[in-house]
């Protein structure tokens, strides 16, 4: 217990002296990338199309919608483990920020998706229902993976500029705090709400919100954009946007 204690208190040292700046510049130019995005959409009714058509092709999906159109839990949770890491390891890169390349297309994603809903008249209570129940959990921890990656590249940088002996090895230690005890805990408990949460949930509000799609169709038949399984499935909150070429 004094082992783990001493971790928190190191952990939270931490995010006050160093990654809470950079987390909270991450959760400002997500949400401004978002909204700008969300407007583009609204002005430019082809773009959410075209984007939509875009992350259908470069997005495989086999590995976390099953053949019955339900989710995967593991390979979900495995899926988002491994690009909050690529999102963090980005940082070894020095001078150029790759990080920043996950977080725009995320954010970007997510304003755009909102515009797609729009645009097709489907009620943005349902878009939220599909994203908020996981997206509470998922999106924190992967704002957090973008800052620990900034910080690492900010660092890498600085190293690599002035050859700064002893500076790597502690922040290699909190970072990986970070990851372990608040990242990975984040996306196991998003997984579980995602895989067992979000699409009742979504269906009982789509039942209230719009009746007339969800009666005397079956839910795979229709092909309901709206259905939290084609939000995965159109690459919502995987993060690995940015990566996606390498899967």
């Amino acid at each position: 217990m004094n082992w783990l204690k001493q971790h928190h208190r190191a952990l939270w040292r931490f995010y006050r002296e160093a990654l809470g700046e950079s987390l909270l510049i991450t959760a400002a130019a997500f949400v401004i990338i978002c909204l700008l995005a969300f407007g583009a959409g609204l002005l430019n009714k082809s773009i959410p199309a075209m984007a939509m058509d875009y992350i259908q092709r470069i997005m495989d999906i086999k590995d976390i919608v099953t053949d019955e159109g339900g989710i995967d839990l593991a390979a979900l949770f495995g899926n988002n483990v491994r690009a909050a890491a690529v999102s963090v390891l980005y940082g070894f890169i020095p001078f150029l920020y790759l990080t920043a390349l996950a977080l725009g297309m995320n954010a970007i994603i997510l304003g755009i998706f909102a515009a797609y809903f729009v645009n097709t008249g489907t009620s943005l209570l349902v878009y939220f229902a599909g994203i908020l129940p996981h997206g509470v959990f998922e999106l924190s921890a992967l704002l957090l993976a973008f800052a620990c990656g900034f910080l690492l590249c900010k660092r890498t940088t600085q190293y690599v500029r002035k050859n700064t002996k002893g500076m790597m090895k502690p922040l290699m230690l909190d970072l990986l705090r970070v990851f372990v005890m608040h990242i990975l805990p984040l996306l196991a408990v998003a997984a579980v709400v995602e895989t067992f949460v979000t699409p009742p949930l979504w269906r009982f509000l789509c039942d209230i919100i719009r009746p007339e799609a969800v009666k005397g169709e079956s839910y795979n038949e229709r092909e309901c954009d709206t259905d939290p399984r084609h939000l995965r499935q159109h690459g919502v909150y995987r993060g690995e946007d940015a990566t996606a070429s390498q899967r």
